[in-house]
């Protein structure tokens, strides 16, 4: 059986390339109801660290990300962010 790349357990760190696909607010709206355009951030790891939940349960990776054409980078879970090199 393969795994599936949603499955996989990513290992990022600084220097990687990653996306962002971003989805609509609501499966059955489209962009020109919604007004939100369907678009793909690509950028690079500049820093992995671990974050604790306020409630102290689980700890989670977050990535410093600076995306393409901005100059300063934002923190993302690692959850949502993928490698470029498995965009198809």
């Amino acid at each position: 059986m393969t795994i599936k790349s949603h499955q996989r357990k990513r290992d990022f760190k600084a220097g990687d390339r990653v996306y962002l696909s971003r989805h609509f607010n609501n499966y059955m709206e489209t962009p020109k109801t919604s007004g939100f355009v369907h678009e793909i951030r690509r950028g690079t790891v500049k820093k992995v660290f671990i974050k604790e939940e306020v409630t102290g349960r689980a700890k989670r990776t977050w990535l410093t990300i600076l995306w393409d054409g901005l100059k300063s980078p934002s923190d993302h879970a690692s959850q949502r962010i993928r490698f470029e090199s498995e965009l198809q």
